[in-house]
């Protein structure tokens, strides 16, 4: 459950600063599609990664 709330802290923050820091469209929509480009592929890595690290080391690397 602590992992959950740190990653939602992360990705709240990410999301405030693109907000913040672009301040004309152009830049906030490409920078928002670049975020969401990079988190589907953080999901794909993640799920492919952990299923590599479970079928070769074992369930217990895990816990």
């Amino acid at each position: 459950m602590l992992c959950r709330g740190s990653g939602r802290r992360w990705r709240l923050n990410a999301l405030a600063l693109i907000a913040t820091t672009f301040a004309d469209r152009k830049g906030r929509d490409n920078a928002l599609s670049l975020y969401g480009a990079m988190s589907g592929f953080g999901v794909i890595l993640g799920l492919l990664l952990g299923g590599v690290l479970a079928g070769t080391l074992g369930w217990w690397w895990v816990f």
